[in-house]
């Protein structure tokens, strides 16, 4: 199952909210980094159709609604400054429904093992890596992707 543009676009968004950089250690956003694209194109095109039904549903919900149920603003998340996305986020984090406040935390899991993976961002974080070449579910997603 492949995402739309404007799905791909509205996850980078999230994946912003939560990696944005802008610091020393880690200057890279989330969407800015190469292994984020081609994590998000791989897990679509290998993940069960239902999961991956669910997670584009989980992207609509989250882009769509969270400005509202954080902040009473009927805009989508991408009409907010970058502050103000990171601060809906956490808010609707900490709601008393549980499948509200789930969502930002299977976004931050998923955007955790995108960003995770680049060879930047491990470096920059102090881990060791006898091999810092690009993993190879990168090189195939850009191939079949």
């Amino acid at each position: 199952m492949k995402l739309f543009s404007f799905e791909r676009r509205w996850l980078m968004t999230v994946f912003d909210a939560t990696f944005s950089g802008g610091v020393a250690t880690l200057p890279w956003k989330a969407s800015e980094l190469r292994t984020t694209q081609a994590f998000v194109t791989d897990v679509f095109r290998v993940g069960p159709p239902i999961t991956m039904v669910g997670m584009r549903a989980a992207i609509w919900l989250v882009y769509l609604f969270t400005p509202l149920l954080a902040f009473a603003l009927p805009v989508p998340l991408g009409m907010l400054s970058e502050e103000r996305r990171s601060a809906a986020l956490e808010k609707v984090s900490m709601s008393p429904i549980y499948a509200l406040r789930e969502l930002p935390t299977l976004f931050k899991m998923m955007g955790s093992m995108a960003y995770c993976s680049s060879a930047e961002v491990q470096r920059a974080v102090g881990i060791e890596r006898p091999d810092f070449r690009v993993p190879n579910w990168v090189e195939e997603t850009e191939r079949h992707g």
